[in-house]
């Protein structure tokens, strides 16, 4: 989680050695079919978020190998829509209100009371 919302402020700082390695280590470790419940909120602005504005900056990078069809294209934005599309069943509900926790491996929405906010994140990436 943390490792995902610093992407951008790698970029911003100017340290794109670290962005470099820092995108790799997400590339090869986040994993969008854990079987964890997570908060809605946190994942969208902090995960979602995170690969969207890492992406978008990225084009910023010198010698940063973008795709054909940049910035339409590339894998964080890829990894960033495939989150996002965990997160849907959230915002299926039939109220106005959406659910506050989503079960990325089954796309399930729930509505939990009490969960600790960090335990869930560790379980999405490969130790």
């Amino acid at each position: 989680l943390s490792l995902v919302d610093a992407l951008d402020t790698l970029i911003i700082m100017g340290n794109t050695t670290e962005f470099r390695r820092a995108v790799d280590l997400v590339l090869k470790s986040v994993k969008t079919d854990a079987n964890v419940n997570v908060s809605v909120f946190e994942t969208n602005i902090r995960i979602v978020g995170g690969l969207v504005s890492a992406h978008m900056l990225s084009g910023r990078v010198e010698g940063m190998q973008l795709e054909d069809g940049w910035p339409c294209s590339g894998p964080l934005l890829r990894l960033a829509k495939a989150m996002a599309a965990r997160l849907l069943p959230a915002f299926n509900t039939g109220m106005v209100q959406f659910r506050s926790f989503v079960e990325i491996h089954t796309f399930a929405s729930k509505r939990i009371l009490s969960v600790s906010l960090m335990e869930p994140y560790l379980e999405m990436f490969d130790n």
